[in-house]
């Protein structure tokens, strides 16, 4: 089972031992129940990708997806940095790249765009260009739910014909991410979506993503029940059961929570003012809910990507 924390740890070291010039990235949690495809969250938990002397891998992974990940240009990293120097008709730099991770992989936490967004910064940060990165991320991402948050940090919302509008989240609130032993490929997820929706239940949803911006930003209470989402929750709860249990769970003992992207990690937002241990009272909720969970919890984002050692 991918260890959350462990994996943490390990990219912290990485982070405050290297010498070489790079960036690090966020994790993201996209959709935030109602917001689908238009609302999403940056999460503490890092990608790391250093400019190396030039090796015959272009990029070399360590962390999550290691041992699977592609070291040559069709690395997602590499695709993000060969973009930007394509789009800024600058020569692509004769380096290697290091990446080391801690986003799990088709784990709902946004791994694939930390990787794209880790390799357009590079290219920003090594060969420059008048480019809108924010542009250019959701662009190739194709998920501004992911890719935004991870650039820019806190809650971002971004309607489809203007620029994003970024929020910071209530300081008392912490993310708790519950990660079952399995994995979702986006792809697959999105393939059980429904392809028509109820007019009356897109309205409703509107309404309840109104409510959670506002509540996660501290404009408005934050209820456990304006998560419910009628467009994608549904039907991926039907493919992944034991993340449609744990939502369920959370949100009738009182915690908000959702289907963290495309899952299968679910995504509890607890306030230390109700509970001083909101790792410990995820981990009470869930007790019964059968299978081995990883849960960890996670401070918001809010400086989204830095570049270090420049």
């Amino acid at each position: 089972m991918f260890d959350i924390a462990r994996a943490d740890r390990s990219v912290r070291e990485a982070i405050a031992t290297t010498t070489s010039p790079g960036v690090i990235v966020p994790a993201s949690s996209a959709n935030v129940g109602p917001g689908y495809d238009a609302v999403g969250l940056a999460l503490d938990l890092p990608l790391l990708a250093t400019v190396e002397p030039p090796q015959a891998a272009r990029v070399i992974s360590f962390g999550a997806g290691a041992d699977e990940l592609p070291t040559d240009e069709t690395n997602a990293v590499w695709h993000g940095l060969l973009t930007w120097c394509e789009r800024t008709h600058q020569s692509i730099p004769d380096v290697t790249l290091h990446v080391h991770s801690a986003i799990p992989l088709e784990g709902g936490l946004g791994s694939s765009s930390a990787a794209l967004v880790a390799g357009l910064s590079i290219g920003r940060m090594l060969v420059g260009g008048d480019v809108d990165i924010n542009e250019l991320a959701t662009e190739l991402e194709g998920h501004p739910d992911n890719a935004l948050p991870a650039l820019l940090g806190g809650i971002v919302v971004k309607p489809v014909h203007s620029a994003p509008r970024r929020f910071i989240p209530r300081r008392d609130l912490v993310c708790v991410v519950v990660h079952p032993d399995e994995r979702m490929s986006t792809t697959q997820a999105r393939s059980a979506l429904p392809t028509h929706i109820p007019l009356a239940d897109a309205a409703a949803n509107a309404a309840r993503c109104a409510a959670v911006v506002m509540g996660i930003a501290g404009l408005a209470p934050l209820d456990p029940t304006d998560f419910e989402d009628v467009i994608h929750q549904p039907a991926r709860f039907a493919i992944m059961p034991t993340s449609g249990a744990c939502v369920t769970a959370l949100v009738n003992a009182g915690i908000p929570a959702f289907l963290s992207g495309a899952g299968p990690t679910v995504a509890a937002l607890v306030s230390t003012a109700d509970h001083p241990d909101p790792q410990g009272a995820v981990r009470q909720v869930l007790s019964d809910i059968p299978g081995q969970l990883d849960i960890v919890s996670l401070p918001m984002n809010t400086s989204g990507t830095i570049t270090i050692n420049v």
